[in-house]
């Protein structure tokens, strides 16, 4: 019998991730929790694979999970509630705790695992769409600006507006100060001018009220089931083999028989999903190559 072969082009898009808190770099991922029907589902193994693609991702520092699970150890912390996580946080001196749950699984072809996450810090953040991933771009990110004309005596050009900055209410149109007030370049109308910007110019920072931030809500959370029978996943888990130059046998069918292969690839998909929700997105790569078809 003769077999003829076909060889079409085809594209794929490979979406870069990062990092999209400035500021948030340390991150703990503790054991996940088993809440499926399968007993043989193992949090540490499903915590791992998040802990080795997120540690890939640009942006982040991630403490092993086994130096998490010790410290849980050793202060008697069970992460049955928000409060343990961010107990943990201050422990390790991290500024977010991974929190997984394994909800569904079964480990025979096709394959379906199903997974949520939700990450807590102690601290208040802010998001960045875009943000670039060389650490030493990042800046803290301010309130949203207002900018009024400086006038020769250093007053502003119309009426006096509130100003916030750090959650202190201030008014910073408010002409030139006594030499006997102590003051900082944030606090005086003269002075409040943001390097690199025109010198005749006074920022103004935005009035809006800040909503207090609640820690034992989730900064993020995701969830997900990875189904091995469903054509969408099945052609983005080619695309993921394709992309990362796996030339082991099988190709990406085998990674429906194997697995560790099968989780390492969900848990790619957890974090880049959940990322791009929140801004993480950096580029976009369209990658052209040849199939075969039988």
């Amino acid at each position: 019998m003769i077999l003829a072969f076909a060889f079409v082009g085809c594209s794929t898009v490979e979406v870069g991730v990062s990092n999209p808190i400035p500021g948030l770099s340390r991150v703990a991922v503790v054991p996940f929790f088993n809440l499926s029907m399968e007993p043989a589902a193992d949090g540490h193994r499903f915590a791992e694979a998040y802990f080795t693609e997120l540690q890939r991702t640009p942006g982040f520092e991630v403490v092993p999970v086994g130096v998490a699970d010790a410290a849980m150890q050793d202060h008697g912390l069970n992460l049955n509630n928000p409060g343990d996580a961010l107990k943990l946080a201050k422990i390790l001196d991290v500024d977010a705790i991974v929190v997984g749950a394994i909800t569904a699984y079964d480990p025979y072809y096709p394959p379906r695992v199903g997974l949520r996450v939700a990450w807590y810090s102690p601290y208040e953040w802010n998001f960045s769409p875009g943000l670039p991933t060389d650490p030493r771009a990042r800046a803290p990110i301010f309130p949203p600006t207002i900018v009024l004309p400086a006038l020769p005596d250093g007053s502003c050009d119309g009426p006096k507006k509130p100003g916030r900055r750090f959650g202190r209410h201030r008014d910073l149109c408010e002409g030139p100060q006594s030499p006997d007030t102590p003051q900082s370049p944030v606090e005086s109308c003269t002075e409040d001018v943001i390097r690199g910007q025109s010198p005749d110019e006074i920022v103004v920072w935005d009035e809006t009220p800040v909503t207090p931030v609640d820690p034992t809500r989730p900064l993020m959370s995701y969830s997900r089931i990875f189904d091995g029978a469903d054509s969408a996943l099945t052609a983005a888990l080619r695309d993921y083999v394709e992309l990362n130059g796996d030339l082991r046998s099988g190709g990406w069918e085998a990674y429906l028989h194997r697995s560790d292969d099968f989780l390492q690839f969900t848990a790619r998909l957890m974090i880049d999903e959940m990322l791009m929700l929140h801004g993480g997105e950096t580029r976009r790569r369209v990658v052209f190559a040849h199939r075969k078809q039988r």
